[in-house]
């Protein structure tokens, strides 16, 4: 996965999954980046953060139960999975979300700064 491949978000016929995070940029450790999501319909959500180059930086959550509607919330406070801070740069959060039988993705790029 490349960050300029990642950028494009996949949609289902019934509606997208909507992701988008805030404060974009933010400053790892300090304030976290919160996550905003809409499920058109009641599922379960998996959340992934990725670097530049494609790797596994951290996992958010895993299957975690979600209700419909513009219920979902979620932080990641720049740091990888061994609770170090991340380097400055961009970085891809992926939401997976199981929801009526399908599975929708939807990539949102967040920057770290200091």
């Amino acid at each position: 996965m490349t960050l300029v491949a990642a950028v494009v978000a996949s949609a289902a016929a019934d509606g997208p999954l909507r992701l988008y995070a805030a404060p974009n940029p933010f400053v790892a450790g300090y304030a976290p980046a919160r996550l905003f999501y809409t499920l058109p319909t009641h599922g379960t959500v998996s959340i992934r953060v990725y670097d530049r180059d494609g790797n596994l930086v951290r996992t958010l959550a895993t299957n975690a139960d979600r209700e419909a509607g513009p219920n979902g919330r979620d932080e990641w406070n720049g740091r990888d999975r061994d609770g170090e801070l991340v380097p400055m740069g961009p970085y891809v959060i992926v939401v997976e979300a199981k929801t009526g039988g399908e599975v929708r993705t939807d990539r949102f790029i967040a920057v770290v700064k200091r």
